[in-house]
């Protein structure tokens, strides 16, 4: 236990708990989050427009991520656990739910 703390592995588990910004480059998150803001996303050319409109199509605050040169930064787990338990949010891709369910199975 004393290796994994002197080595920052247990500091780096609670800073990922914590929900601080996954970072991701924004073509990917514009492939995996298309189902937050379909028509939306699918109007705008840039990715990085397209990251924008998708999380402002949410109401998150423009304090919680930042749009970088090449990628975006937000805390993920809170903001998507955030969203499952919202009673009116259905992801318009989704149908019953089911894709986005997938994407949050890992915040429970």
């Amino acid at each position: 236990m004393h290796q994994l703390t002197c080595n920052g592995v247990l500091e780096g588990i609670r800073i990922c708990r914590k929900g601080f910004p996954n970072r991701m480059v924004y073509h990917d998150f514009r492939h995996r989050y298309v189902i937050l803001a379909p028509k939306e996303m699918k109007e705008k050319k840039e990715d990085r427009d397209a990251c924008d409109v998708c999380l402002k199509k949410i109401d998150l605050d423009s304090d919680k991520f930042r749009l970088g040169l090449t990628k975006v930064a937000w805390p993920l787990v809170p903001i998507l656990m955030d969203l499952n338990r919202r009673p009116g949010f259905r992801p318009a891709a989704a149908g019953s739910g089911g894709s986005f369910q997938r994407i949050c199975i890992f915040c429970r």
